[in-house]
């Protein structure tokens, strides 16, 4: 068997990200309300976890305790800051995921854009999975680069494109897959009616500025949250695994 490779650099990430100043990410805090557990104790961990954003959000609204794992070299800095922030922090490892191994369970194991940078995702998606412990949850989000979403980065920003693995960018492949791993779903679908990001080119910024008027008029509008395949941003699977073995399909 083909041993998945990555898609990314390390230094693709380290333009990208400021692990000591994180910011709790809200947009997808609707759905999460309404499907998991607020329950102080529960340890989550995050495959990806470098920018510590979504660890501040699960710290601060569930009370998680939380751990991650990415190649990020300064998790140590986020950590203190985390904790600074009142969040109960596991561990944070750095580590190259292909490279991890651990048997350890936990009761929410969620990546967020990390899946689709490998050229295997279906593999990577089925370690996240092992990762559950029974009647634990797992939470899968990719960006939605299909459709016209696909169409415009391929003018705006080939070289991005080429660095994402499409091929689970659909909730039809995600739920295939998380079922075949003895998972019940709660949501998976596209999520959000349009947003666009591209680059830092003039022209990306641009567009970018149009597509957050686009946003803030579908707000007033309240159509802000219609999942479509032409237009929505994301892809977001939410499962709870089964208590007993579930033979793969």
């Amino acid at each position: 068997m083909t041993r998945p490779r990555p898609l990314t650099t390390p230094d693709y990430w380290d333009k990208k990200r400021i692990c000591v100043s994180p910011t709790p990410v809200y947009i997808f805090h609707r759905l999460f309300a309404r499907l998991l557990p607020r329950q102080e104790g529960m340890h989550l961990m995050e495959l990806g976890c470098g920018g510590g954003n979504f660890l501040l959000y699960f710290g601060r609204e569930f009370q998680y305790i939380v751990s991650g794992i990415d190649w990020c070299p300064c998790l140590d800095e986020l950590k203190t800051v985390l904790e600074r922030e009142g969040v109960k922090v596991g561990r944070l490892v750095e580590a190259d995921f292909l490279n991890y191994h651990s048997d350890e369970e936990f009761d929410v194991v969620a990546s967020f854009g990390f899946i689709e940078h490998f050229d295997d995702s279906v593999g990577i998606v089925r370690r996240q999975l092992k990762m559950v412990r029974p009647g634990g949850y797992a939470i899968i989000e990719v960006p939605h680069f299909k459709g016209i979403q696909g169409f415009l980065r391929r003018i705006i920003d080939s070289k991005d494109f080429h660095r994402h693995n499409i091929e689970l960018m659909s909730p039809t492949r995600v739920r295939r897959i998380v079922e075949s791993e003895g998972f019940h779903i709660l949501y998976c679908d596209y999520f959000k009616t349009f947003r666009f990001w591209a680059g830092d080119s003039f022209f990306s910024k641009f567009v970018a500025t149009l597509s957050e008027r686009i946003e803030i008029t579908l707000r007033i509008l309240r159509m802000d949250n219609i999942p479509n395949r032409p237009f929505s941003p994301y892809v977001v699977c939410v499962a709870r695994k089964e208590h007993h073995e579930h033979p793969q399909a």
